[in-house]
C-alpha cells in the first residue's frame, strides 16, 4: 500500500508541469496575437499621451456630447478640427480616461492612429487586425474557434481577409459588456487611396454594438458616411494654449535664461503667441521654436511683432531660417529634410545617420561619417522630431509633410534621384559582394552593421524606384568609357554591376 506522504513529491511535479504548460500556452497565445498585425498603437498611444499637458482638454471630457457617447446609447461621435488643434492628443487622453474609469469593468478598448506616413503598413487589413488584436488583451479569454482560425492561417502562411477579421471582431466584441473604439486622424488615410474607406466601412458594420469615436479634419467626403454621428468640434482653448506655452517656455533653456533676467518677457511671449495661435497648438509650438533661435531679448520682441499667420507661412519662415544658415549646415539640413519627407516608411535614428553618411562610390560604411543626433535635430528649425519611445524620426505634423513634399521637390528636382543613388550605393557595398549569409548569426551581424540595408531594399522594391534605379545604372554603364567625374554623384558602372542583377530580378517580380 502506497502511503499518502509518498504521493506528495509526485503531486508537486504534476503541479510544476501544469504551471509550465500554462506558461507555454500563454506564450503561444501572445505570439498568435502579435502575429495578427504589425501595427503597434500601444506605443503610439504612449508617445502622444506624453505630449499632453495635465489639466488641458478637461472641457472635452466634460462636454455633454462626450458624456452621452460614453454612457448612453449614442454610439457614434465624430470630432472635427483644423490641423494642429490637438485632435491626436485629445484622442489619447480619451483612451487614457476610458482605461482609468472602466478599469474594474468588463470593457474592451481599442485605438487606431491613422498616419499619412505609414500608409504602406497601415492597410485596411492591418488596421482592422490591430483592432482585433487590442480586443484580446492579456487576461481576456480567446475562444477556441478564434484560436483555431488564427492558427490555421498562421500554419498555412496566409492571413485573415477583411471578411474573416470582421467576423472575428464581432465574435470578440460579444465577449465584452461594452466596447470602445477610437480612430484618430481618419482623414490621413481617407483622401488619397482606398484603405480609409474600406477600413471605415468594416468598422461601421460593428455599430451599434460598439461606441465609436472618430477624429479628423472636416472632410466633405466623410459627411455622407458619418451623417448619423453626433458632432463635436475640437479647437485649442486659449487657456490650454497658455498652459502649453508656459510649459514649453520653461523647458527651453535659451528662452528661460532670458526670462530670468526679464521676468515680464514670459507673459509677453504667451500673450502674443496665444493671440496668433488661431486655435492651434502646433502653430504655438512652431512660434516658440522660432523664438528659441534668437540671440537677444530685443530680437525676441521684434519677432513677436512679426509672427507669421497660418501654418503655410510659418513653414516657409522655418525653411527660410534653415536655408539662411551657414552653407554646410543648410546643405546638411536639406539632406535631413529630404530623407525624412520622402521616406517610404518612418526611419529610425540609426537608419537616418547611415543615410546621411553614405556617399556615391563609397565601398564601406564609415561610422565616423555618421552625424550626431543633436546636429540632425537642431539644424531643422523644429520641423524634425525624434520619438524617444519608438525611436522613429518624423516631421512635426502631417501638414508639414504635405507642405515640404511640394516645396522640396520644387527647390531640388533631383531629390528622388539622390535618394535612389544613395540606396543603390548602400546595397552595392563590398560587404554584400559575398552574397547571402550562410548562417542566422551572420545575417544578424550584417543587419546590425548595415543598418540601412533593409530600408534601402524597401525603397528600391517599389516599381517607380526600380525604373529610376535601372535608368541610373544604364546611364552609369554607358558612361563608363568617358570621364565619370563629369557626371556628378553617379556611382561608377563597375560598382553597380552586381546591383543591376539584383534590380533586374526585382523588376521581373513586379
Amino acid at each position: 500500500m502506497v502511503s499518502k506522504c509518498s504521493l506528495i513529491p509526485n503531486l508537486g511535479i504534476d503541479l510544476t508541469r501544469l504551471s509550465d504548460q500554462k506558461l507555454l500556452l500563454e506564450k503561444q497565445r501572445r505570439e498568435l496575437i502579435a502575429w495578427l498585425s504589425p501595427l503597434n498603437f500601444a506605443q503610439t498611444q504612449e508617445n502622444i499621451l506624453s505630449k499632453w499637458q495635465p489639466g488641458t482638454g478637461v472641457w472635452f471630457l466634460e462636454d455633454k456630447r462626450f458624456q452621452e457617447w460614453k454612457e448612453e446609447n449614442k454610439p457614434l461621435l465624430w470630432c472635427t478640427g483644423i490641423p494642429g488643434s490637438g485632435k491626436s492628443v485629445l484622442a489619447s487622453v480619451v483612451v487614457d480616461h476610458l482605461r482609468k474609469t472602466t478599469e474594474d469593468q468588463d470593457v474592451g478598448i481599442a485605438v487606431v492612429f491613422c498616419s499619412y506616413e505609414d500608409k504602406l503598413e497601415q492597410t485596411a487589413v492591418n488596421l482592422l487586425a490591430s483592432v482585433l488584436q487590442q480586443l484580446i488583451p492579456v487576461g481576456k479569454s480567446m475562444s477556441k474557434d478564434l484560436q483555431n482560425i488564427l492558427k490555421t492561417h498562421q500554419n498555412a502562411g496566409t492571413h485573415p481577409n477583411l471578411a474573416d477579421l470582421s467576423s472575428m471582431l464581432q465574435t470578440q466584441i460579444a465577449t465584452y459588456g461594452e466596447t470602445y473604439i477610437v480612430i484618430d486622424g481618419l482623414d490621413e488615410c481617407y483622401w488619397d487611396d482606398e484603405r480609409g474607406p474600406i477600413f471605415l466601412d468594416e468598422i461601421l458594420k460593428l455599430l451599434p454594438d460598439i461606441h465609436l469615436m472618430i477624429t479628423s479634419r472636416p472632410l466633405a467626403s466623410l459627411e455622407f458616411e458619418l451623417e448619423d454621428a453626433v458632432r463635436l468640434e475640437i479647437s485649442a482653448r486659449e487657456a490650454d494654449v497658455r498652459a502649453h506655452l508656459d510649459r514649453r517656455l520653461d523647458e527651453n533653456k535659451r528662452i528661460a535664461s532670458f526670462v530670468r533676467k526679464y521676468p515680464t518677457l514670459k507673459t509677453e511671449i504667451i500673450d502674443a503667441v496665444a493671440t496668433k495661435a488661431q486655435g492651434m497648438f502646433l502653430l504655438a509650438r512652431l512660434h516658440v521654436d522660432a523664438l528659441a533661435t534668437k540671440h537677444s531679448v530685443k530680437d525676441i520682441r521684434s519677432t513677436l511683432q512679426n509672427l507669421p499667420r497660418g501654418l503655410s507661412d510659418t513653414y516657409d519662415e522655418a525653411l527660410s531660417r534653415i536655408f539662411e544658415q551657414q552653407e554646410d549646415d543648410a546643405e546638411f539640413a536639406r539632406k535631413v529634410l529630404c530623407w525624412v519627407t520622402y521616406a517610404v516608411r518612418p526611419l529610425t535614428m540609426p537608419e537616418l545617420k547611415h543615410a546621411l553618411a553614405i556617399s556615391p562610390d563609397d565601398t564601406e560604411i564609415d561610422e565616423e561619417g555618421c552625424p550626431e543626433e543633436e546636429f540632425i535635430l537642431s539644424l531643422c528649425a523644429g520641423l524634425v522630431l525624434h520619438e524617444p519611445r519608438s525611436g522613429l524620426i518624423r516631421l512635426v505634423h502631417y501638414t508639414a509633410q504635405e507642405h515640404l513634399e511640394k516645396t522640396l521637390v520644387f527647390r531640388y528636382p533631383a531629390v528622388h534621384e539622390d535618394i535612389t543613388i544613395a540606396c543603390l550605393t548602400y546595397i552595392s557595398l563590398e560587404e554584400l559582394s559575398a552574397g547571402t549569409c550562410k548562417t542566422i548569426s551572420e545575417e544578424r551581424l550584417r543587419a546590425k552593421k548595415l543598418i540601412l540595408l533593409d530600408y534601402a531594399w524597401y525603397v528600391l522594391s517599389s516599381p517607380r524606384t526600380v525604373s529610376l534605379a535601372l535608368g541610373i545604372f544604364i546611364f552609369s554603364k554607358s558612361s563608363s568609357q568617358v570621364d565619370m567625374n563629369s557626371h556628378g554623384n553617379y556611382p561608377s558602372a563597375s560598382k553597380l554591376s552586381v546591383t543591376y542583377v539584383k534590380l533586374d530580378m526585382l523588376t521581373q517580380e513586379q
